[in-house]
């Protein structure tokens, strides 16, 4: 940085005046200091001197290619071979680059980037790159890329047989380093780690009266240089000493795995098992994270969903060819839960995924590092950053655009972070804090065994795999009643009632697998906490929200389904009110839900069934239906649960909450709650 210079007033008489300030030392340890007061303006022969002596002994030689036309880069054209400067001499068309980056000094500096001279100020990185470019050197880098498309200009940045790329490496590399002030006009002094030379701003003799001298310029950042005698240059700063050599990691064979999560009460398995190859402990809770956010993906994002889990054929190019498409979409999604790499919420973004530390254009030149680089690379078919940038979203300009995994992933990550989507609610909560990651094992130990669930549920064998982690106790409910028999004509006994609810909250756990139902159900408002909507009336059937809850929960509510079809006629009726859930063909649901009937309205009971439709919406022929049991119990919550299965060819399913009742009686009310539908092995 330069150094401010300050008069002193004189006086009649007095000592002649003092010495410079101090002069810092060169950067990193030494370097050029500036001379004291100077402005920082660019000088190509300080700049061309401070190049030559640094920037040739480099790996690349750019500044060789650079300016000298004999050398540009052994083996590439000495001559621009397409573009808008097709012909000319890349020495000339460097150097232009060259000029104009440091004479308008249109660069970032934290990290050091070329790319807004090119894109200019407030254009996004992918504007710039598709098409909207309109910086102060775009044409002298579009001469230097030897074209004007975007995808090309993306690639060649880093590709030093172009002029561009001689020129972006000797900017990058070389000045950003090593001549920061003499060739960026960056203030900070030049310098690789030699002594640094002390200010040069000498302080005059004292006239009449004795002027003070001029203070002495600074140096570079690090060793000070001593300031100058009276009317004397500053001497030159100490040497600066080198960075310690960096201390190698502990070459430890990694940490033992843990082994599998306690198991939760009544379920097979309490975390994944460890890993025999790498000895990797088990997941703790991956699994039921997993549920949670793909029975809202169901719910929420069935179309996104189902074009990544069934995404249509092989890779046909890139690190994963001839992989199936549907698993590279999957493991993306899965790395990116597990790494939480995303940018989630209303400014919800998977690049930094592949990007990671890297700026868009940085990121797409070639310098990518983020934590599912890999995967996003297999899922796009390509390592190259251009392509990559382009396949996040399908290619609308043809009329069969090929859907590749990275492209299914992406409508999958947006769905599942819209903070409002239709139907509601949004994933983003549950599908952010995705599957936790396993801990790595010694390269050679064993995994740990799979945890079992229920009360003797192991984890982990000790030494490289995980400790031993025992399972939870299995949770018990209350104990239920048995259905008390039915009377009148061919009523059927009741059967027999469930044990009371374990209650996790507001939101019940019916399946006792330790997740709240509210987070793994497939139907919309299956608590009814403030109305009745996505539950639609059947023939003969109202509907209407009572303050009853099943959960006993002040404030929430339930279904209040009656059936009031009546008719001179024996036997019985059934009629509900229904939701449609899409459903994939020969899968096995699990129902359980609430109910509860008030006694004195004779002989009914309430329960559950299904009608499938090979339509995804519930339209057209019903295509096959499920029956279940019924439950006439009186003025008590029971658990009614159940087994349905989706028949082949099915898409959608009428899920049907019940009432049954005799012609002859009057309208006939259930109320149900905490409706829980679940895919199951």
């Amino acid at each position: 940085s330069t150094s401010d210079v300050k008069d002193a007033s004189t006086t009649d008489s007095g000592p002649a005046g003092g010495g410079g300030t101090n002069g810092g030392g060169g950067t990193t340890g030494g370097g050029t200091g500036n001379t004291g007061g100077a402005p920082l303006v660019f000088n190509a022969a300080t700049c061309t001197a401070c190049e030559n002596k640094y920037c040739r002994s480099l790996d690349l030689d750019s500044f060789s290619a650079c300016y000298m036309p004999a050398t540009f880069l052994p083996g590439a054209p000495t001559t621009a071979q397409d573009g808008p400067a097709k012909g000319q001499n890349k020495t000339d068309l460097c150097q232009a680059v060259l000029d104009c980056v440091r004479q308008n000094r249109c660069y970032a500096t934290s990290p050091f980037e070329v790319e807004p001279c090119y894109c200019g100020a407030g254009v996004g990185d992918l504007d710039c790159l598709s098409g909207k470019a309109v910086g102060v050197c775009k044409a002298v880098i579009e001469n230097a890329t030897e074209s004007s498309d975007p995808s090309d200009i993306a690639d060649r940045l880093v590709d030093p047989s172009f002029a561009v790329g001689a020129a972006v490496d000797l900017v990058q590399d070389c000045d950003s380093t090593f001549c920061r002030t003499s060739c960026l006009t960056i203030p900070g002094g030049d310098g690789d780690g030699s002594s640094g030379t002390g200010g040069t701003g000498a302080g005059s003799d004292g006239t009449s009266g004795g002027a003070t001298g001029g203070a002495s310029g600074s140096g570079g950042t690090l060793a000070s240089g001593s300031g100058g005698s009276s009317s004397a240059s500053g001497t030159g700063g100490s040497l600066g000493s080198g960075g310690t050599s960096g201390t190698g990691g502990a070459g430890s064979g990694g940490t033992s795995g843990t082994g599998g999560a306690s198991g939760s009460g009544g379920t097979s398995g309490g975390g994944t098992g460890g890993d025999a190859a790498t000895g990797s402990g088990g997941t703790s809770g991956g699994v039921v994270t997993f549920n949670q956010c793909h029975a809202c993906e169901q719910r929420t994002c069935p179309d996104s969903l189902t074009a990544c889990e069934q995404a249509s054929g092989n890779a046909t190019d890139g690190p994963a060819q001839g992989q199936a498409r549907k698993d590279l979409c999957l493991n993306l999604m899965a790395c990116i839960r597990r790494t939480g790499c995303g940018k989630s919420g209303a400014d919800a973004d998977m690049q930094p995924c592949y990007c990671g530390s890297a700026s868009d254009v940085a990121c797409l030149t070639g310098r990518a590092d983020g934590l599912c680089k890999a995967e996003v690379e297999a899922a796009a078919e390509s390592t190259s950053g251009a392509d990559i940038a382009t396949r996040f979203t399908p290619d609308l300009s043809t009329s069969t655009p090929t859907i590749y995994a990275v492209t299914a992933a992406y409508a999958l990550f947006g769905c599942d972070h819209d903070p409002m989507p239709t139907p509601p609610p949004s994933c983003d909560g549950i599908c952010t804090s995705g599957d936790t990651a396993s801990g790595s094992g010694g390269a050679a130990g064993s995994g740990g065994a799979s945890g079992s669930g229920g009360a003797s549920g192991s984890g982990g064998t000790s030494g490289t795999g995980g400790a031993s982690a025992t399972g939870g106790a299995s949770g018990s409910g209350g104990v239920g009643s048995g259905g008390t028999s039915g009377s009148g004509d061919a009523a059927s006994g009741g059967a027999s009632g469930s044990g009371g609810v374990t209650s996790t909250g507001v939101c019940p756990d019916l399946d006792t697998n330790n997740v709240p139902d509210c987070h793994e159900t497939l139907v919309s408002n299956p608590g009814f906490d403030a109305d009745t909507s996505g539950w639609t009336p059947e023939f003969g059937a109202t509907k209407s929200r009572s303050d009853k809850d099943g959960g006993g929960q002040s404030g929430s509510g339930s279904l209040a389904v009656s059936n009031a079809n009546v008719a001179d006629a024996d036997g019985m009726v059934l009629t509900g009110s229904n939701q449609c859930v899409r459903v994939t063909a020969g899968t096995k649901y699990l129902l359980a839900l609430q109910l509860y009937i008030a006694s004195g309205q004779g002989v009914g009971s309430g329960g559950y069934g299904a009608f499938y439709y090979a339509s995804t919406d519930c339209s057209g022929a019903i295509a096959g239906a499920d029956s279940g049991s019924q439950l006439g119990d009186t003025n008590s919550w029971k658990t009614l649960t159940g087994t349905l299965t989706a028949p082949a060819g099915a898409g959608s399913m009428g899920l049907r909450l019940v009432v049954m009742k005799t012609f002859r009686a009057s309208a006939f009310q259930v109320l149900f709650d905490n409706v829980l539908l679940k895919a199951t092995p």
